[in-house]
């Protein structure tokens, strides 16, 4: 019985991926098979500018994505960096921080009454609208997604062979030589896997284009999200909504093949580690202010009201005012659902993940991979069509939220969970089985003691991440339900400048501290 289990076990993320993702989806399918004539309104000159628009800005965010957080694989990969943990905890921070918070904090410093604009003042300028402009996207999107460069290329980089580097160093190679012939050819499957991955997050990204976009400078998940719940054109809606998915699934299935490319029997972890230039000093400077300068300002802000100065108002203001007339929902009723719903989703892909990373099948990876690119208002749709075929009102659409915040989240608590088996002794597990120890007592008195650490650290991390989620929470909404970063944003539409700052301020500092927390947690088996 518990061999079949396991086994069973060992194909979650399959049954995961079926029933959580691929059933909706399918959903949308059909509606599209049942009117194929819906894809004309896809090639309407005006969606067709959105498309161009929404790969040209993905496409550059990229790029400079990527090339901001080379050197800060180098650093963290090659040098003898110091305070090198923390350093690299830290710069997966601006990754998880929610996006109204980063949109938040890039209007705080760039809007009409941020920093910039009063330092033009303070020297004798005008002030300038720096806000709704391609360029606030761009500089938005590069500071949310150049730690992932960091993280996937260093990563990647440290585990090139010494012997290979020694060698061209005894043949007389010079560090250029070592980059340019050995290092920068092995790293190249890897680089371009970090922009597809940051292609991907900013072709779907939402609340930054949502806020710092403005009217002109929408995307295709904006439009999407347009279509269904504001215009109510839903042959639109459903015609973008599978040009998008088709181009997903095209790069997702390249990440798939990139990611069985760059896995080489040669590659160690290196030992060796080169001298702290002193260049990194000045790249690590300007890479924690441009970093965190958005979710500091984020935090601080919540303490400036609008002459300046510190002030306690904005969070005075914030607690008495009625939050219900924005969102329809009182603050208990904010504050339930902003918890509950993170908890399940973050439970169930925490289980699906630990019982189908233990074997990790290849075909486990590759349907955690078409995961990953499944945008959230695609997915949500998805689920409506689901409510309306299963005949649950629109006003208790928002239940599905969970099964959606676990969908987006799945792929990196499945990664997580491989990373925490491929270090877990089996051997230990394989005696306990011998000397025939149930397998609830072996996950209880083996399994949990050994692997507690990861386990939180995931769950936190994974927590952290749908905390702040809002292209799912507002697609789905209902009269009566919100979240807290929802109620963020209805206050900043509405103009309540000063309560959405305090509310962001203090979302801000939650995600931090659970951040931290994940990553003590996370990491305290080392200690």
């Amino acid at each position: 019985m518990n061999k079949s289990i396991e086994r069973w076990g060992a194909y979650a993320p399959i049954f995961f991926f079926i029933v959580v993702v691929l059933l909706p989806f399918s959903l949308l399918i059909f509606r599209f098979i049942n009117d194929p004539s819906s894809i004309i309104s896809a090639f309407d000159p005006h969606y067709l500018r959105v498309l161009r628009f929404t790969f040209v800005q993905a496409t550059i965010s990229a790029v400079l994505a990527v090339l901001a957080g080379f050197p800060g694989a180098y650093v963290f990969s090659k040098t003898n960096i110091p305070l090198r943990s923390f350093l690299k905890a830290i710069t997966l921070i601006p990754f998880v921080i929610p996006g109204i918070v980063m949109a938040m904090g890039m209007l705080n410093i760039f809007g009409r009454r941020g920093l910039v604009n009063d330092i033009l003042v303070l020297f004798g300028g005008t002030r300038k609208s720096l806000l709704y402009t391609f360029g606030a996207i761009i500089v938005a999107h590069v500071v949310y997604n150049f730690p992932l460069t960091i993280r996937v290329v260093g990563d990647a980089w440290s585990k090139i062979s010494d012997d290979l580097i020694s060698a061209a160093r005894v043949d007389g190679a010079s560090r250029i030589k070592i980059f340019a012939r050995i290092e920068l050819p092995l790293l190249l499957p890897v680089t371009v896997l970090a922009f597809i991955l940051a292609f991907m997050y900013c072709f779907t990204s939402f609340a930054v284009v949502l806020i710092l976009g403005g009217v002109r400078y929408s995307t295709l998940e904006v439009i999407i999200y347009s279509n269904l719940k504001v215009r109510l054109n839903f042959p639109v809606a459903l015609s973008l909504t599978i040009v998008q998915s088709v181009i997903l699934g095209a790069l997702s299935l390249l990440v798939f093949t990139l990611r069985k490319r760059y896995v080489m029997d040669m590659w160690e972890p290196a030992a060796g580690k080169e001298k702290f230039p002193r260049w990194c000093i000045v790249y690590l400077a300007i890479a924690v202010i441009v970093a965190f300068a958005p979710i500091f300002s984020s935090i601080v802000y919540g303490f400036v009201g609008y002459g300046g100065g510190f002030t306690l108002e904005n969070f005075r203001r914030f607690s008495h005012m009625n939050v219900e007339m924005f969102t329809g929902a009182n603050v208990a009723t904010i504050v339930f659902y902003s918890c509950l719903f993170p908890l399940i989703a973050t439970a169930l892909a925490l289980f699906v993940s630990y019982h189908g990373a233990r074997s990790d099948f290849p075909i486990n990876r590759f349907f955690t991979i078409f995961a990953a690119g499944v945008s959230p208002v695609t997915l949500s749709y998805g689920y409506m069509a689901l409510g309306d075929r299963l005949g649950v009102s629109m006003n208790y659409t928002y239940f599905f939220i969970p099964l959606v915040y676990s969908a987006l989240i799945f792929p990196l608590m499945y990664t997580l969970m491989v990373g925490a088996w491929d270090t877990f002794p089996v051997e230990i597990l394989e005696m306990a089985e011998l000397d025939g120890v149930k397998r609830w007592k072996r996950f209880v008195y083996v399994i949990f003691p050994m692997m507690k650490s990861e386990i939180f650290g995931a769950f936190t991390l994974a927590f952290v991440l749908v905390l702040g989620e809002m292209a799912a929470t507002m697609t789905l909404q209902s009269p009566g339900f919100a979240t807290f970063s929802l109620l963020i944003y209805r206050l900043y539409s509405s103009r309540h400048m000063l309560e959405a700052r305090a509310a962001n301020a203090i979302l801000a500092l939650i995600v931090i501290c659970l951040f931290v927390l994940g990553e003590k947690l996370g990491s305290s088996h080392k200690t």
